[in-house]
């Protein structure tokens, strides 16, 4: 009787899921900081929390000021440079992620709330409990830390997914409600 209880559950339904999470940088750039800048197929949010930072994707530029994110898109080419005045603080984190939900972030760039912030800080704590204490390339055996606290790498991918769907809800939810 009682499997006939469960038989017709189904599994959850994902709007979201990051299949992996490439890198997580967190830098202190030199106030003259200049990156000539990469393509890949795989997203990277950059986002500024300290200071400015210069960006450019594909053919625009940016100016980012301490708590904007900017989104590029896989095969989108990027690069960042320091403003030469101040010494910016940034954190950036690419990850692979193939769900249809996000072209949102497709030529995005946001201010992110305090919520949002927090989970960001949030990820970066999970990352530094799972991986070697310079982070980087998390793909790599030899960064991850012998005996890390107990689901910090698991913790580390629900607080993105968590941060991401938060962002859509943000802007999605103030439209359909005017």
């Amino acid at each position: 009787m009682k499997a006939d209880l469960f038989k017709n559950l189904q599994p959850p339904r994902h709007v979201l899921e990051i299949e992996k999470i490439m890198t997580i940088y967190y830098f202190e750039f030199s106030k003259d900081y200049r990156y000539t800048g990469e393509k890949h197929d795989f997203w990277e949010l950059v986002y500024v929390d300290k200071g400015e930072l210069e960006v450019a994707a594909d053919e625009e530029w940016f100016k980012l000021r301490e708590g904007d994110i900017i989104f590029h898109k896989p095969n989108e080419f990027h690069n960042l440079w320091a403003n030469g005045v101040c010494a910016p603080n940034a954190l950036i984190i690419s990850f692979v992620c193939r769900s249809p939900v996000m072209s949102f972030f497709e030529n995005k760039i946001m201010r992110l709330a305090t919520g949002e912030r927090e989970l960001l800080a949030k990820v970066l704590k999970e990352a530094k409990d799972a991986f070697q204490p310079n982070l980087g390339r998390l793909y790599r055996d030899e960064t991850r830390l012998s005996d890390p606290r107990i689901g910090a790498e698991q913790m580390m991918y629900i607080y993105l997914s968590e941060f991401l769907i938060r962002l859509i809800r943000d802007e999605t939810t103030e439209v359909n409600q005017q």
